[in-house]
């Protein structure tokens, strides 16, 4: 098993290791649920930015369709 990437906390190799047995698609829709529980929070300190609620929209798009389209991402591959 590789060495995991991230060892801030004690689950982190179960995460990571979670996270590199799922479908990334069904990893995609709980980050999405996740950030979108706390997406008012975000918004109510910092009204103008407009970031996480594109990169929620993003990440369902792609879910739904396979097509990544962050313009912002374009060419970085």
């Amino acid at each position: 098993m590789a060495k995991p990437r991230f060892v801030d906390d004690p689950l982190s190799a179960e995460i990571d290791r979670l996270a590199r047995s799922c479908d990334h698609r069904v990893l995609a829709l709980w980050a999405a649920e996740c950030a979108e529980r706390v997406l008012p929070l975000f918004e109510k300190e910092f009204p103008q930015d407009d970031r996480p609620r594109t990169a929620i929209l993003k990440l369902r798009e792609w879910e739904r369709t396979g097509v990544f389209g962050c313009p912002r991402c374009a060419g970085r591959r």
